[in-house]
């Protein structure tokens, strides 16, 4: 079993500390940045387009993460505080909830323009990936996800006993599967709705299965619905998405080229809304 530890956070000044799991987040989000509009560039996306989109959809992404968070995982506090607890968004976020608030505001900014989703949905998803790593291994270190009891080998000797570390295990979906598969489809120079379609199914499948492994036993633990957390449903959707992506993407035209391709074809202003 893995020995359960902490780290320490630094004192910088007066009530100021540096987390690690700040310094993760704010470190992944700087690389996967660089990591899409790099992509983006390859894609003959405009820069200031690319911009425009990530800060729609981190925007309502985060907007949604805080939404699904009050309403499913905390409605206690919405019981409790009223409505302004929707304007306190750091009180609590889900994840779940960020991705579909991000794939809304991404799809309301390029609808406004008359701008295909897939090639730049394809970028974002690519730079998630790297985002991610240090995320989960953020929510790793802070063990934000504690799981239930178990004997397996990869769990963590927590104080009140060994337990799964959900943010570990998301942590090696990442490393070991998704982003094994992104650096795959790039070389077989798999289409961006390929791409796009087969992230979704995978992550949305394991996530689903990872969340029958969240803790039920400890205070605070995620409420259920039917058995399923909030995030399962989610996934379950994501899933469904990705899914009917990978089947019916035929039927729709978009660009078949990847990032390292430089297009050869005419530019994205032409193209229609997919």
């Amino acid at each position: 079993m893995i020995p359960y530890f902490t780290i320490p956070s630094i004192h910088l000044f007066g009530s100021v500390y540096l987390h690690p799991f700040g310094v993760l987040l704010v470190l992944g989000m700087i690389i996967a940045y660089r990591v899409m509009m790099s992509r983006a560039d390859d894609l003959q996306i405009p820069g200031d387009e690319m911009k425009g989109a990530l800060i729609c959809a981190f925007t309502v992404g985060l907007i949604g993460a805080h939404v699904v968070e009050v309403l499913f995982y905390q409605p206690e506090i919405l019981r409790t505080e009223g409505w302004t607890v929707y304007f306190r968004v750091f009180t609590g976020l889900s994840s779940i909830g960020g991705v579909f608030g991000g794939l809304a505001g991404l799809y309301v900014y390029l609808k406004r323009r008359r701008r295909p989703c897939i090639p730049h949905l394809s970028v974002m998803v690519e730079g998630f990936v790297f985002w991610w790593a240090f995320v989960r291994l953020g929510c790793t270190l802070a063990h934000d996800h504690v799981g239930t009891l178990t004997s397996f080998f990869m769990a963590f000797n927590y104080p009140s006993g060994p337990r799964h570390n959900l943010g570990f295990y998301e942590f090696l979906v990442v490393i070991l599967v998704l982003f094994p598969l992104t650096m795959i489809l790039r070389r077989n120079r798999s289409g961006p709705r390929d791409y796009v379609g087969t992230m979704f199914l995978i992550y949305g499948s394991l996530r689903f299965g990872l969340d029958f492994l969240r803790a039920t036993d400890l205070p605070g633990s995620d409420l259920r619905y039917w058995d399923l957390t909030a995030a399962q449903y989610g996934c379950f959707m994501l899933a469904a998405v990705g899914l009917c992506m990978l089947l019916f993407r035929s039927s729709i035209p978009t660009r078949n080229t990847w990032p390292h391709e430089r297009c050869k074809r005419a530019p994205l202003d032409g193209m229609a809304m997919t």
